[in-house]
């Protein structure tokens, strides 16, 4: 047996498992709390943003009508000015169309309680079974827009009619976001559409391609309509989720215990803090998410697929800013441990005649971490001597599991001097009372490695007063092999 340094792990006692057990149900529950709440703050501001969409949408038909209605007043030709109101009725029907899918898009937000890819698929469905059930509406007027072509009697001037009126609907194709959902198609109608300018094929052939180009557009805006609704349902959806989860991690930066202070307050730890800023790159993480959305809408890059893995990734974020939670109760369950079981063994060592040196009071304290002193997510170490000049480091921390180690260091040369039995007599009563007192069951005593079989000394432990710096703790961990 060694007579410098002994340590060991500990297994915990039921009630204390118990105990962590119950402040983790605890804790979930409030996390079921908090994401109950956020819902509801995101779900109204979803509908503010939904409003504030369909308002601009509102905006873009209004300016599309209010200028045919004004080429109608100028128009001096009948059949023309026919023509136009038959465009301007269509582009009406296509104005009611957006309205009356925005507003049901706040219902179909409220529908989709969490992100999953069925309960997307199942929203898909029903934005393209609602355009289905208004197109009938659509189609009726594009048939009408074909009877006015066909009341020409003059084919010459039924293709240039025809013609000249494609070029005016594609002006106005160009101000959708055909690039964005539909790229290149425009083009290539625009293309089709120009062979005809300086074409000398007979009238009739030239109306069979202007019709086609004219069938062309009404699937490209039927297109483009489609997939623009199925992108901002799905935006606003993804919206909707990175609000909650914004909103759920600024109001819970802090768990709650059960337990209460000296004051007989609620214990709060500062879950940032005891994740070493884990926490933090989650939110950024999640307003970065959320500014891509909000600003880069209009971004070919930001389609579809690109919504889904967004929305993927904030359901993600949401489960493991839940797990920082639960691993800051740990850890801070943890710490106080240590804390206990330091508290026990000093107290010990008084009871048996020895005081903490009183040279430097930090030196009864948590080692230095990231922090400088007083980091709590630290071990714990403590020196102490008696009047015989018995010189002893008590040192209590954690694996990266939570699981416990302390040990306890002889410092002075006497210790060179004592038997094997005489120091593991003196040592196995300290370790009795610690187990009885804090009800825990101390491991066999162990040599930390590079101790020579306990008998060497660690030299960071024999010096606490550097150990409690900032950065302290790192050495003691890697030399008790932590």
């Amino acid at each position: 047996m060694s007579n410098t340094i002994k340590c060991h792990t500990i297994q915990e006692a039921e009630n204390h498992i118990n105990r962590l057990d119950r402040e983790n149900r605890a804790f979930r529950s409030q996390i079921t709390q908090a994401e109950a709440r956020a819902r509801i703050a995101a779900e109204n501001a979803a509908t503010q943003r939904v409003n504030q969409v369909k308002l601009e949408m509102e905006i873009r038909h209004k300016a599309i009508v209010s200028d045919l209605q004004t080429k109608i007043e100028k128009e001096v030709n009948n059949k023309k000015k026919e023509r136009l109101r038959k465009e301007k009725e269509y582009q009406e029907k296509l104005e009611k169309q957006s309205a009356d899918f925005y507003d049901k898009l706040n219902q179909e937000i409220k529908g989709v309680r969490n992100w999953t890819k069925d309960a997307i698929q199942g929203l898909e469905k029903n934005v393209n079974q609602q355009l289905d059930a208004q197109k009938q509406d659509i189609k009726n007027i594009r048939q009408q827009v074909r009877g006015l072509y066909e009341r020409e009697a003059d084919a010459e001037t039924k293709a240039n009619n025809l013609i000249k009126d494609i070029w005016d609907r594609l002006d106005i194709v160009k101000n959708s976001q055909h690039q964005k959902f539909i790229p290149g198609r425009l083009n290539q109608i625009i293309a089709h559409v120009q062979s005809l300018v300086n074409s000398t094929d007979p009238a009739p052939a030239r109306i069979a391609i202007a019709n086609t180009a004219l069938n062309d557009i009404w699937d490209l805006e039927d297109n483009i309509t489609r997939a623009q609704t199925i992108f901002e349902t799905l935006r606003q959806i993804v919206m909707k989720e990175a609000d909650a989860v914004i909103i759920e991690m600024s109001n819970n930066r802090k768990a709650k215990t059960t337990e209460k202070d000296e004051n007989g307050n609620e214990v709060e730890l500062e879950i940032d803090f005891w994740t070493d800023g884990k926490f933090s790159k989650l939110e950024d993480e999640a307003r970065n998410l959320k500014k891509e959305l909000e600003e880069r809408k209009d971004d070919v890059e930001l389609n579809e697929e690109r919504l889904k893995q967004i929305g993927d990734r904030l359901s993600a974020i949401r489960e493991e800013q839940n797990k920082l939670r639960e691993e800051t109760i740990n850890k801070g369950f943890a710490s106080q441990r240590r804390a206990e079981i330091s508290h026990t063994i000093v107290n010990k060592l008084i009871d048996q005649g020895f005081k903490i040196d009183e040279e430097d009071e930090t030196e009864h304290n948590y080692m230095g971490g990231k922090e400088e002193d007083f980091d709590f997510r630290e071990g714990v170490i403590a020196h102490l001597q008696d009047a015989n000049g018995t010189d002893v480091t008590v040192v209590v921390e954690s694996d990266e599991n939570l699981n416990i180690k302390w040990g306890i260091q002889r410092n002075d040369e006497k210790r060179l001097k004592l038997t094997d039995g005489a120091f593991s007599e003196w040592h196995d009563k300290i370790t009795e009372v610690v187990d009885k007192e804090l009800g825990i069951k101390s491991s066999k005593p162990i040599a930390p490695q590079g101790t020579n079989g306990g008998n060497t000394k660690i030299a960071a432990l024999a010096n606490p007063k550097a150990v409690v710096r900032k950065g302290g703790a790192a050495t003691v961990k890697q030399q008790l092999s932590l």
